[in-house]
């Protein structure tokens, strides 16, 4: 939650408004008008928006113009000051900026800032360089991005800033003529969808021009025509100009307009500018505050600088590069408690994150050393919890706990030698032993030529007449090449008796003999 104060600093008068600013949404708290110029008397501050000047308020005495006039003149903000605002949110006049749209490549998204210089380098009248150069979007699609940029000579902003200093005011922000009226989107809901909506801050020497299209500026321009100039008919003429070109850039028609600044107090300026403008005006009507209606129009910029803060995304601000606000120590003393009980709660969430960790990771621990001491138990005999020991158990070997040889693939081949019948001629074609990874079981699959099926027969009694084979399968025959002798093919199970083995390093063992 922050409270922002806009200041709409005329030539002659002050309003101010002060907005709260909560999650994107705004709220209108009070409103004041403080006149500039010298008076004979004290400073006549005319409240309005449920905000009276308190009794026991400094009463700044005649002010003796310039500066002086507007120091005397913020002191009377007092009232909008208690507590101190988060932000000052200030407008550099329409007369000093140059208000552009521009289309870019929406490859160019990134690169605005250095893209915008040589875009605005041939339509300024003064070079790029010398400017501070802001923008916002207005509109973007799949191919382009259109954007309003503003550019001020540095020499007119350092003097607005001079001044607004020399009276007492630090800016936080400054928005850019005519598209500072914007900000009355987060205040008047249905500006911000459809359109599009004109806005019309008409003062006595100048009129700024708002076009809102979907809650954005697409279009504004200051003109040099106000109030006074409404009788010899410049007013009309710089308001259908400004009108045409709006629609010659492609620009809808404004169904309707909304009237703000000194001109919506008049009662008869609707009728005119509609009769002007050929299209429904009337006054804005700002939100209401407490023990009022609603704020008076001719408050509506002040309004909408404070509540420009609540709105999402870039907008135009004037002070960059060398005229950013240092506020960096100011906000550090301001929120240094806020900041130290935060960087509190951040440590204390860090540390019990790591604890949590920490007892995760333990928990891990000791359930791996268990799953290990039940592995080692298994294999080697031997409960190891300690991973060290388990390796060099790994490297060792299991422990021979049976008396008889350990059985392998040699061993296989052995055992068929010895049962082979020793009158039985053959030829071994093909011998394949696999042997499991784990336990005493295997394969052994023998192809061979002999001369007749009686004594692949007595093969195959030999073969399960030994305790390490079993379920000896007799698999086709057919004859031998050139029709000499019989091929036959046998298969059968090794599982030696009393044979334990260790896990292999390796898938299995295999022995094959070809001949």
């Amino acid at each position: 939650m922050a409270r922002v104060l806009g200041i709409d600093v005329g030539e002659a008068r002050l309003r101010a408004a002060l907005v709260r600013t909560t999650l994107r949404r705004a709220e209108l708290l009070a409103c004041l008008e403080v006149p500039i110029a010298p008076a004979s008397g004290s400073l006549n501050a005319a409240t309005s928006a449920g905000v009276a000047q308190p009794s026991d308020s400094p009463r700044p005495s005649a002010p003796s113009g310039g500066d002086d006039s507007l120091r005397e003149a913020v002191r009377a903000l007092a009232p909008l000051a208690r507590p101190a605002p988060q932000a000052v949110v200030v407008h550099l006049p329409g007369v000093d900026v140059s208000l552009r749209a521009v289309e870019l490549p929406a490859a160019a998204t990134r690169r605005v800032a250095e893209v915008l210089p040589h875009e605005l380098e041939g339509v300024l009248p003064f070079d790029p360089e010398q400017a501070v150069l802001a923008f916002q979007p207005v509109q973007i699609t799949g191919k382009t991005v259109r954007l309003l940029a503003a550019a001020a000579l540095r020499e007119r902003v350092a003097a607005r800033i001079a001044r607004l200093k020399a009276g007492g005011l630090e800016p936080r922000e400054m928005a850019a003529g005519a598209a500072a009226l914007d900000g009355l989107v987060a205040l008047v809901p249905e500006l911000a969808s459809g359109g599009p909506w004109l806005l019309l801050d008409v003062e006595p020497d100048h009129t700024d021009v708002c076009v809102l299209q979907g809650g954005r500026t697409a279009f504004a321009r200051t003109l040099s025509a106000g109030m006074v100039h409404a009788r010899d008919g410049s007013l009309e003429v710089a308001l259908r100009q400004t009108l045409a070109a709006w629609l010659a850039a492609g620009g809808d028609p404004p169904a309707r307009a909304l009237l703000c600044g000194d001109a919506a107090d008049d009662p008869h300026a609707p009728g005119w500018l509609a009769a002007r403008l050929g299209c429904d005006v009337e006054p804005l009507a700002l939100p209401p505050v407490a023990g009022t209606d609603g704020a008076p129009a001719r408050f509506a910029r002040a309004v909408a600088l404070a509540a420009r803060v609540a709105r999402a995304g870039p907008r135009i601000d004037l002070l960059q590069g060398e005229f950013a606000p240092r506020v960096a120590r100011s906000l550090v003393r301001e929120h240094g408690r806020r900041i130290a009980i935060g960087a509190t709660v951040v440590m204390a969430c860090f540390g019990l994150s790591v604890w949590a960790r920490h007892a995760v990771v333990s928990a891990e621990h000791e359930t791996l050393r268990a799953r290990l001491g039940e592995v080692t138990e298994r294999v080697f005999g031997e409960r190891v919890t300690d991973p060290a020991r388990a390796r060099e158990l790994l490297r060792r070997g299991p422990r021979q706990t049976d008396p008889l040889p350990r059985f392998d693939a040699f061993d296989a081949l052995a055992a068929i030698s010895e049962v082979f019948p020793a009158d039985v001629g053959h030829d071994v074609r093909r011998l394949t032993i696999e042997l499991e990874d784990e336990g005493p079981g295997g394969r052994v699959d023998l192809h061979g030529t002999l001369a007749s099926v009686a004594e692949r027969d007595r093969v195959a009694e030999a073969l399960e007449g030994h305790p390490c084979f079993e379920r000896v399968e007799k698999g086709p025959t057919r004859p031998g090449p050139g029709g000499q002798g019989l091929n036959y093919e046998l298969q059968a199970i090794i599982a030696c008796p009393g044979e334990t083995r260790a896990p292999a390093t390796k898938t299995g063992s295999r022995v094959r003999r070809g001949g």
